[in-house]
């Protein structure tokens, strides 16, 4: 009876396992049955994408000595020219005026060392004659009045300069700033301008200028820069220079000497390419030069004292705006960043930066020709 009962189980058992493959192979799923094809050989493309600054291996610059109205051109695109071949002519009325501001640059320095000179001159007659007169005199004190006498190259004219950047300066400084320069006193003030509050996180500030991104302005500064060197001009009796060491060195060393012989308050605004900028650093001085060809940073001058020789005190030392304004706003991620997030508001205020910097520069020749 039990040996019936294990063939049944047996014979039920191995029936069920026959039941079960003939099921499976009849209904597998496509998916699961094999596939064939060719496999054809070729190039395997990988999308990449980053974020950073495009710069060329070499730049090329192509430029004349001198600017001004053009007035022929001695050229047509595709030319080919050597060195020393004439392109275009110039209007000389623009050169000779050039010329005689720098005939007058010239004398007016001839001017200042001729009264450095004197004043050194006058300076040893004075010691000769207190020489003379502590010998010639009986005073107990003489040996003591001939010891300072002796160390007299010690009581020289103190240089007091004053460092600051713009946060300060524009920003939460301004008052007491404006209050130095006020009290008519001989001291200099040397401002480096990075337009942003750069060693506290990157806020904007009133020296931020429109379009700008920044901390508090992250749809870009919709107010344009404001005119601190000006603003101090007003007082009339404050020497002002706004210098950029990349563009014009020369010009840099020429304010900073005027600041420093200048009987009075001093103030110089120094632009100064930032990190927060988003630009390539060690082409700082590059990007400084940039800015002020393209009229983006004006370079002046303002000397209190060529008012009393009767001259326009106020000097306008940068050429006529050349080259793509727009193209350097966009060579910097603080004003390309807000083509990528803000990008209906970029354009309008881009327009609005380049008509700031066409009055502020056309402003400035007004007061150069005055």
């Amino acid at each position: 009876m039990k040996k019936w009962v294990i063939v049944i189980i047996v014979a039920a058992a191995i029936g069920a396992t026959w039941y079960y493959l003939r099921t499976w192979y009849r209904f597998t799923p496509a998916w699961y049955e094999p596939r064939f094809g060719t496999v054809t050989r070729g190039d395997i493309n990988v999308p990449i994408t980053a974020a950073g600054l495009i710069e060329p291996d070499k730049r090329i610059e192509v430029k004349s000595l001198a600017s001004g109205e053009v007035t022929r051109v001695h050229v047509v695109e595709g030319t080919f020219v050597r060195k020393g071949d004439t392109l275009i002519e110039l209007k000389r009325d623009d050169e000779q005026r050039r010329r005689d501001s720098a005939a007058a640059e010239l004398t007016r320095a001839q001017a200042l060392r001729a009264q450095a000179l004197a004043a050194v001159d006058r300076a040893q007659a004075n010691i000769l004659g207190l020489e003379a007169e502590i010998a010639q005199s009986a005073d107990a004190h003489v040996s003591l009045l001939l010891e300072i006498l002796d160390r007299s190259d010690y009581l020289t004219k103190k240089s007091i300069w004053i460092f600051g950047g713009d946060g300060w300066a524009y920003d939460i400084g301004y008052g007491g700033l404006d209050h130095v320069l006020a009290m008519n006193h001989d001291v200099n003030v040397l401002v480096l301008d990075t337009e942003v509050y750069s060693n506290t996180g990157g806020q904007a500030s009133k020296s931020s200028p429109t379009g700008a991104v920044a901390k508090f302005a992250a749809q870009g500064k919709p107010t344009r820069k404001k005119e601190l060197g000006l603003m101090a001009a007003t007082y009339g009796y404050v020497y002002v220079a706004s210098v950029c060491m990349g563009a014009n060195k020369n010009q840099l060393l020429k304010a900073i000497l005027e600041a420093e012989s200048y009987q009075g308050p001093s103030l110089i605004v120094a632009y100064a390419p930032c990190i927060n900028h988003g630009i390539n650093m060690s082409r700082s001085q590059e990007e400084g030069k940039i800015a002020v060809e393209t009229g983006y940073w004006p370079l002046y001058r303002y000397d209190p004292r060529l008012r009393e020789q009767g001259q326009n005190p106020f000097i306008l030392d940068s050429k006529e705006p050349v080259g793509d304004f727009k193209a350097f706003l966009m060579g910097e991620v603080r004003y390309s960043s807000l083509t990528r997030t803000f990008p209906e508001k970029a354009e309008n205020l881009f327009e609005k930066a380049e008509k700031d910097m066409r009055e502020r520069y056309e402003g400035y020749k007004r007061l150069a020709n005055q």
